[in-house]
């Protein structure tokens, strides 16, 4: 089978059908003119869509449908209580292993201590001096921004 041949045959099935555009049908009716394999593949696949259309139409038995999913319901096993492979049960259990011991040996794994920060209220400091001093102090960055916007309104002198 040669270039043109590996080009063609995909399309002879389109080309039976009268699916391909009027280039492509040019070009496959060229080489079918000069190439016997090509024109002995078209054959066949007249042959084959010949003894297809000619075949009997099969009648489905009753119920078929329900007869097939009971067959596959008796062979159908639950996975829920079927046993995990060796490996992945291994793996699993070595995995679960050093997690705990990662976390029983770590030794920067300690409780933090939470301090009781101050609540400040802007509206008790009258003076913005001394309320940017002690939220610096404090690092209250959210009254710091709060007293820096009411600086910038003009709200506070």
């Amino acid at each position: 089978m040669n270039t043109q041949c590996k080009e063609i045959t995909p399309y002879l099935n389109r080309y039976q059908d009268g699916e391909v555009d009027e280039d492509l049908r040019q070009k496959i009716q060229t080489h079918l003119a000069q190439c016997p394999d090509c024109t002995l593949e078209l054959q066949l696949l007249d042959q084959v869509t010949t003894v297809v259309k000619n075949l009997s139409e099969i009648e489905p038995q009753l119920n078929f449908t329900a007869q097939v999913m009971s067959q596959i319901k008796e062979k159908e096993q639950p996975r829920w209580f079927a046993l995990p492979s060796l490996p992945s049960l291994a793996y699993s259990i070595v995995f679960i292993v050093f997690c705990i011991l990662g976390l029983l040996l770590n030794p920067q794994m300690k409780t933090p201590k939470i301090e009781a920060v101050p609540v400040v209220n802007a509206a008790d400091y009258a003076d913005y001096p001394t309320l940017l001093a002690e939220s610096q102090q404090l690092n209250l960055i959210e009254i710091q921004d709060k007293t820096i916007e009411m600086v910038y309104n003009g709200e506070h002198k």
